[in-house]
């Protein structure tokens, strides 16, 4: 899962202000700030998490992908599961 670190050094590596991020992601930089000022595991709406993903992604640096139980909504890959 994401960690709100992961989030800051990303950030961090794209050279990136807080309302850079918020502005790429189309979030608020209110919400921005409470995930960053979290810690651990991200808490927050699966799809603001997705944003925030995708808007890492189409520059140099990528966030992990997300494999949660909502793949089939996102067009991901399907997790692999033990049996």
């Amino acid at each position: 899962m994401l960690q709100a670190a992961q989030i800051r050094a990303a950030r961090a590596l794209l050279v990136w202000r807080q309302e850079d991020l918020a502005e790429a992601a189309k979030v608020g930089l209110a919400t921005i700030v409470r995930i960053e000022q979290g810690q651990g595991m991200v808490q927050g709406n699966y799809s603001t998490i997705i944003k925030i993903q995708r808007a890492s992604s189409e520059k140099e640096y990528s966030l992990p992908l997300i494999r949660t139980g909502n793949w089939r909504e996102t067009g991901e890959e399907a997790p692999a599961r033990l049996i």
